[in-house]
């Protein structure tokens, strides 16, 4: 899930059109990944003067990380598990960790 800030704004990147204002982005996260998602790609996309609500969905168990840009500056972490919900801003809705997962059986259940 995607939100932009204003009209929706894309270029083209390596043959791909890519959003350029972005105001929330969610990653379901893969074991392969999950470094570079929390780490270099978060800096990157950080860079994004319109970007400030990052949600990431783990693969592996019911585990949610939601960062929030404040004061134009700092992020704040926020980490829920199953039997929790979050509050996403934009568009803004309550989402529960149950609800992410419903219908998932992890295999190491």
């Amino acid at each position: 899930m995607t939100a932009a800030y204003g009209e929706v704004k894309f270029e083209k990147n390596v043959g791909l059109k890519c959003l350029v204002n972005p105001v929330s982005l969610v990653e379901v996260l893969s074991e392969s990944t999950e470094s570079y998602d929390r780490g270099e790609k978060f800096r990157l996309y950080k860079t994004i003067e319109s970007f400030w609500q990052y949600v990431l969905v783990s693969s592996h168990s019911k585990d949610v990380t939601h960062y929030l840009k404040h004061n134009g500056r700092f992020w704040l972490q926020s980490d829920y598990v199953a039997g929790e919900s979050l509050h996403i801003t934009t568009p803004d809705f309550d989402l529960s960790v149950d609800g992410i997962y419903r219908e998932i059986e992890f295999i190491n259940e």
